[in-house]
């Protein structure tokens, strides 16, 4: 079974129940996984009221009990969201960043992906060109998916 690493803002609409027909459709038969660092910016996002933003934002205005529910899930992450510790995936981000520029997160991202042989969804609009470069040469599948239903 194919393995999808979901981006912060594609996990958030997953936890909110409001993933896009495409992002379903993307899913559908599918395992779904995230990194720690984008695992991270999305609690940090949800748990900070300084700033109100691309994560925030949606969150914000979704239903009391969704947002009940979806802190729920980051205060532990559904077991059918997968999270690969740093302890398998550091060796690999350390020869990956011989080949490709990428920042931390970037770099956690694809190798994740090259840990579990996953495809990476990106959320329109959160579409970053050295990860999608660096998926490509590294012969990864990328997707771009639009947000919220």
């Amino acid at each position: 079974m194919r393995t999808v690493l979901l981006d912060d803002r594609l996990l958030l609409d997953r936890l909110l129940g409001n993933e896009s027909v495409p992002l379903r459709r993307l899913l559908r038969g599918k395992r779904v996984a995230t990194t720690g660092l984008w695992y991270y910016r999305l609690c940090h996002a949800i748990r900070s009221d300084l700033v109100t933003g691309a994560l925030s934002g949606p969150f914000a205005a979704a239903p009391v009990d969704v947002r009940a529910r979806a802190s729920a899930s980051l205060v532990r992450l559904p077991d059918n969201i997968e999270l690969t510790s740093l302890r398998d995936l550091v060796p690999t981000m350390a020869d990956l960043i011989s080949v490709h520029r990428l920042n931390v997160l970037s770099l956690e991202a694809l190798a994740a992906a090259r840990h579990l042989e996953a495809d990476i969804a990106l959320a329109t609009g959160s579409e970053n060109p050295a990860l999608m470069d660096a998926a490509s040469a590294e012969r990864l599948r990328l997707h771009t998916v639009a947000i919220g239903a």
